[in-house]
């Protein structure tokens, strides 16, 4: 998480552009004042019909958890949600998590449609019908192995759980059945064996080697139909998905720009199952779009560390508070013998014992 771009935008940046608003800023000061009558202009339809949803903070103007975006700084944001390449829907997807503003969608997809490397693998649809698959029941029970590249003499494996919709990539120096298999140690390392492993019909996939590997792990192996990639069903959608983003690339750092798409991915809800792959598998990360949202906007302390205070104020060996009257002794950490001592209305909990020492 070190490793993460800087916040786009924060709140105190929010709050100044926001004031600058033409738009914005009166909004903010009818949310404070109070609304009045109608009708109102265009530019702030959208906003009218949200009036009893909208709250000022800190001089951001929020609508529920997203905060809404000025003018002047939703070009910025819009790279950011676009880190990646994601695609249309996606990067819509992860907007409405954090941050909104008027026709934010026709914006997206406006975004979508300039990028040149989007546009220029922009695939094809399918021409073979999708092959239906039982919906796992719990994560990384049916895995989706494919071979990417070569991308400028890269060759990548991409893995996805059926489940989650979580995506692995990993770089492999050759595509024999050793090198996949290397791979797959490192994943079922991390995340167990799954019951199923789906591949397609390459020589790799389909040696003696690859099938004792899994079968001394107890993994069935499913193989697509050769020449038809859909029957992979959405998965291969995914593996598809990775494979134009890979090509998209340039010949820069190819760990980090792989690293910032895994990341995008991990975080952003998918459309099947309404959740991101994360959540799915662990809890959310912090990501760089929260940031912005004011302080009150983000998570509280985890009951676990509220637990742990009331825990440890039971430990054994504390000394249990004492009420004034007893006839008390203290021992200071140096001495050995302990004077004695009547407490008053306060009441201590170190260094204090009954009188008598005990023998």
């Amino acid at each position: 998480m070190e490793d993460l771009p800087a916040a786009p935008v924060s709140a105190a940046t929010v709050a100044s552009a926001s004031a600058q608003d033409r738009t914005i800023s009166r909004v903010l000061n009818w949310v404070w004042r109070g609304w009045p009558q109608g009708p109102f202009a265009s530019e702030f339809q959208r906003f009218a019909t949200r009036q009893h949803e909208l709250l000022a903070h800190r001089g951001c103007l929020l609508w529920g958890d997203r905060v809404v975006i000025p003018q002047r700084l939703r070009q910025c944001v819009l790279e950011a949600l676009h880190v990646g390449h994601p695609g249309i829907i996606k990067m819509k997807a992860l907007a409405r998590c954090y941050v909104w503003w008027p026709n934010m969608d026709d914006a997206i997809s406006a975004w979508v449609s300039a990028c040149q490397a989007c546009q220029e693998l922009r695939p094809a649809p399918l021409a073979a019908k999708g092959h239906t698959w039982e919906t796992p029941k719990t994560p990384w029970s049916r895995v989706h192995i494919d071979l990417a590249g070569p991308f400028h003499g890269r060759t990548f494996m991409v893995v996805v759980d059926a489940y989650s919709k979580w995506l692995e990539v990993a770089l492999i120096p050759s595509t024999t059945t050793e090198a996949v298999i290397r791979v797959l140690r490192g994943l079922f390392a991390t995340h167990g064996c799954p019951d199923v492993l789906v591949s397609d019909n390459g020589p790799q996939f389909t040696s003696g080697t690859f099938e004792r590997y899994l079968l001394g792990l107890g993994i069935h192996h499913a193989l697509t139909a050769p020449f038809h990639p859909s029957s992979n069903g959405q998965a291969e959608r995914m593996v598809c998905s990775a494979k134009e983003t890979l090509a998209r690339l340039d010949r820069g750092d190819w760990h980090e720009r792989v690293t910032e798409y895994l990341f995008v991915q991990h975080i952003t809800p998918q459309a099947a199952t309404g959740r991101s792959p994360a959540e799915l598998l662990g809890p959310p990360p912090q990501v760089t779009a929260r940031q912005a949202a004011p302080g009150h906007c983000r998570g509280r302390t985890p009951r676990l560390c509220q637990r742990a205070t009331v825990i440890c104020s039971r430990k054994p060996g504390l000394c249990p508070e004492l009420c004034g009257g007893r006839s008390l002794g203290a021992s200071h950490s140096s001495g050995s013998h302990w004077a004695s001592l009547v407490p008053g209305g306060t009441r201590r909990r170190t260094l204090v014992a009954p009188a008598h020492r005990p023998a």
